[in-house]
């Protein structure tokens, strides 16, 4: 039997973030919740992550790669980095690379990984703009982000290198069916304050209304429905933590007419009221929408997602 050729043209890999500087005092002490992927450079002083079952610490002159676990972050008072947040991820948003162990690597080792995110630090400081949401930094034109995204490529061909050197596994095995592919993708580009109407997504996909439940459920363990709802929680939870925005207007921002109602969704689905979840200890950033210092600032809910993939057995 021939060998499975991989659709690699599909996998979801983008750049949301890249900064050098010190890291502000608001962001020095505090939670993160997982948002991508994280790269730092340490130029400076120190950081220590506390994960749920082991405290990490990085020196100046190394990168680091945190797992892939929530964490509470505390950086030296002269911490200076090179911050990068990323994504290289499947449809199921399993990473290209496995996550559950960090990686420390001086600096030293890997020049052109440093000299290229610098590039991208000087070159997204010049040519980019905060989006109106506060999600991602973007271009300011066609031609700039062109550019960016070769830039970029070249530095995900130096990180690819390095984690095959560190033998940190991938994940390039099996796929989705087609048509949930196909439902998802349209699903990740889908506005959020726009109602989730199965039968556009089944007509989309071929298929009719119960079967791409079924064949949904068999490939991600979830509904389209129920995929659709975890995106809109995400996004509120992460725009009540981490925006300045009102929680009124967050909820018209997913849609929704009345604040009660918005109110009781969110309770019903994160066990808390928006005032509540707002008020746990996280990073928080500014109604501003200034750049942040490092990488805090949140992926975008509109990513477009790529590569099928099969769930996995458990």
């Amino acid at each position: 039997m021939s060998p499975k050729i991989e659709n690699w043209h599909k996998l979801n890999c983008r750049l949301f973030w890249a900064y050098e500087g010190p890291v502000r005092a608001k962001f020095q002490h505090g939670a993160y919740r997982q948002e991508g992927i994280v790269a730092w450079l340490i130029n400076r002083g120190s950081v220590r992550l506390t994960f749920a079952h082991s405290v990490e610490q990085c020196e100046a002159g190394s990168w680091y790669f945190p797992k892939g676990e929530p964490w509470t972050q505390d950086f030296s008072s002269d911490a200076e980095i090179l911050s990068l947040r990323f994504i290289a991820h499947w449809p199921d948003e399993t990473a290209l690379f496995d996550r559950s162990r960090s990686l420390q690597i001086p600096a030293a080792e890997v020049p052109r990984l440093t000299s290229l995110a610098r590039r991208m630090a000087r070159y997204v400081s010049l040519n980019h703009v905060e989006d109106t949401r506060g999600f991602e930094q973007v271009p300011k034109s066609l031609d700039r982000y062109i550019d960016m995204q070769r830039l970029f490529l070249s530095w995900m061909t130096t990180y690819v290198e390095l984690m095959r050197t560190h033998h940190i596994p991938s994940s390039t095995h099996q796929q989705l069916d087609e048509r949930v592919w196909i439902a998802i993708n349209r699903i990740e580009r889908a506005e959020l304050h726009e109602p989730l109407r199965e039968s556009e997504l089944a007509k989309l996909a071929g298929v009719s209304k119960s079967h791409l439940n079924r064949m949904f459920v068999i490939n991600t363990g979830k509904t389209p429905a129920d995929y659709w709802a975890d995106r809109r929680v995400q996004a509120a939870r992460s725009a009540l933590m981490e925006s300045g925005r009102s929680v009124k207007t967050i909820a018209y921002e997913l849609g929704f007419s009345s604040l009660s109602h918005f109110s009781t969704w969110v309770r019903k689905k994160t066990g808390r009221s928006p005032r509540a979840l707002r008020q746990l200890p996280t990073k928080k950033k500014d109604s501003s929408r200034k750049p942040a210092s490092d990488a805090s600032t949140l992926i975008s809910p509109h990513v477009a997602f790529a590569r099928p993939r099969t769930k996995r057995p458990r």
